[in-house]
């Protein structure tokens, strides 16, 4: 397909440097950077987010909360017998 488009001049030049380096034709390095364009805007379908039955111990809204608890444990752990 045959077509016209503006490009900016900084694109113009990144892809130019490209060509240049690659020993490829302006075409062939625009085609290829925009399909590795259009391969990073794909959405994949991400693994869910595993769930753990049960009530959390803690509530971990509170991170700051959280890491006083824990180190008021370890104090506690380390003057016990």
């Amino acid at each position: 397909m045959r077509t016209t488009v503006t490009l900016d001049e900084d694109v113009a030049a990144a892809i130019e440097a490209e060509r240049a380096t690659r020993g490829e034709t302006f075409r062939e390095a625009l085609n290829r950077l925009v399909r590795r364009g259009l391969r990073g805007t794909i959405a994949t379908d991400a693994p869910p987010l595993p769930s753990f039955p049960g009530v959390p111990r803690r509530d971990l809204v509170d991170v700051s909360q959280v890491l006083a608890d824990l180190d008021d444990e370890e104090r506690l752990a380390d003057r016990a017998p």
